[in-house]
């Protein structure tokens, strides 16, 4: 009995003894926003819970991005929230970290993986801005907005150029030509086009566009491989000039040009005319003037976006019809190849990849990627928003969306039509990429902005942007 008695003492001992070493109890961490292998960019909100032992407080949470310590918060709460500012990071990988110290000095930590695809680099004032910016040789970004302004890469302003007794409109991107001349064109009865020398913004000679048969409308630029510029009007005239502003020829192709000309690799030009009480029609032109063939729609099918053009000369013609939008695809002699039905009237040019596949967003808010080969739609998706599309050499294609009632510019994989990131911006219409990798877009808040992506340009394919390419010219190569 003694000795049973013995037993159950110290079994007593033992049991109080290893319960009082078991209370010991780290705090428990888990990140819930974002996820680990998340793309991030904008403000942040790092989200965890933390708990401990019942017997235990928080102390202190602390928040990491790498080495750098981005927050500290000590009061006593189940969760916590800190917040980052991801614009001071560059591109690339970044270790998120939280740890944790409760009362009794017991420490633990989490850490998770994220990718930041986007930074500003900078913002600048320059008045609204509609059109598509256009990028010269050294890097310089020409904008409209208040003034004509040269912007140098880093955000510093080259020049700025305004006129007396008239403004630049607002809606014709301005055009770089082989030499570096910036063409743009004024608004008003006394519409001008002007080359402007891209040094200093002085004029090198304007045009009067009123004289043009004194016809004004929306103007609209392309330019060909000898330099020739091509101004279509809301008036149905399309006008050829040299590069020193001289008018070589007038073609009347209906009663008003609806979407800009473009221009194929042997100089013949596309545009759309539309014509009160019937149908448009699509004209192909020579450089020489000469009518070569056209294309006529019914009534309720129009155009206001130009078209694209592949690399063995077939041009893909975007039309709208206040219910639907479709894709015309026509070879250089005017034979239709295809025509390809989407959900919403289509604003914005086609744009190509390398692999035979073109990409347009529709009214409906839906990107479409379609084979250039029968028409067939390969993949959809819905971005919150009807954009011109700007695809780059990684395959990522960058559009305007909503989210959450913000607008935003999305990356978007061209494989699948997967959203990779968002970047919270303000209302804009036009973006392009440069050779470095930045992303410029102006926006209706009167501002330029440029932030950096991870990568390298825009993808060498026929039509990889609104208006061909970084000079805005709308000339096929």
């Amino acid at each position: 009995m003694r000795g049973i008695s013995r037993i159950f003492l110290i079994t007593l001992i033992l049991t109080l003894f290893i319960g009082g070493c078991v209370t010991k109890k780290n705090p428990q961490i888990s990140i819930l926003n974002p996820k680990n292998e998340d793309i991030v960019s904008g403000t942040v909100n790092i989200e965890v819970q933390v708990t401990v032992d019942e017997k235990n407080s928080i102390s202190s949470v602390e928040f990491y991005v790498d080495d750098t310590k981005i927050g500290t918060k000590t009061q006593a709460s189940y969760t916590y929230t800190c917040s980052w500012n991801t614009e001071g990071f560059e591109t690339g990988n970044h270790t998120i970290t939280v740890k944790a110290y409760d009362n009794k000095g017991n420490t633990s930590s989490a850490s998770i993986n994220v990718g930041k695809n986007a930074f500003l680099k900078w913002i600048i004032g320059t008045g609204y801005i509609y059109a598509c910016p256009a990028i010269g040789d050294d890097g310089t970004i020409y904008v409209i907005g208040s003034k004509l302004y040269a912007i140098n890469p880093d955000g510093s302003i080259k020049w700025g150029k305004s006129l007396e007794n008239e403004y630049f409109n607002v809606q014709c991107s301005p055009v770089i030509g082989n030499d570096g001349t910036i063409y743009v064109v004024s608004s008003g009865d006394n519409a001008q086009l002007y080359a402007v020398n891209p040094g200093d913004g002085s004029t090198k000679w304007s045009t009067l566009i009123s004289k043009l048969n004194n016809h004004i409308g929306n103007i609209s630029l392309t330019l060909d491989s000898k330099g020739n510029i091509y101004i279509g009007n809301a008036a149905g005239y399309l006008y050829s000039l040299d590069s020193k502003g001289n008018i070589r020829w007038t073609y009347t192709c209906g009663q008003g040009i609806t979407s800009y000309p473009v221009v194929d690799k042997d100089d013949n030009i596309y545009t759309f005319c539309k014509n009160t009480g019937s149908g448009g029609v699509f004209y192909s032109i020579n450089s020489d003037g000469n009518y070569r063939w056209s294309y006529s729609f019914p009534i309720n099918e129009w155009c206001t976006a130009p078209p694209s053009i592949d690399s063995e000369g077939n041009i893909y013609l975007p039309i709208s019809s206040g219910t639907y939008g479709k894709i015309y695809k026509y070879d250089k002699e005017g034979t239709l190849q295809w025509t390809t039905q989407v959900s919403g009237n289509i604003y914005y040019s086609p744009i190509f990849d390398n692999s035979g596949y073109l990409y347009v967003c529709d009214e409906s808010k839906n990107i479409y990627k379609i084979s250039t080969n029968n028409g067939s739609i390969v993949e959809s998706t819905n971005i919150g928003y009807h954009s011109s599309l700007v695809i780059s050499k990684e395959g990522i294609i960058y559009a305007i969306g909503i989210d959450s009632s913000k607008y935003v510019i999305r990356a978007i994989d061209a494989s699948d039509l997967s959203i990779k990131w968002n970047y919270t911006a303000p209302q804009t219409y036009y973006t392009t990429l440069s050779n470095d990798g930045i992303l410029y877009f102006g926006t209706l808040g009167s501002e330029l902005f440029a932030i950096k992506v991870d990568s390298t340009g825009l993808m060498d394919s026929p039509w990889p942007k609104y208006r061909k390419d970084l000079k805005n010219t709308g000339k096929a190569d």
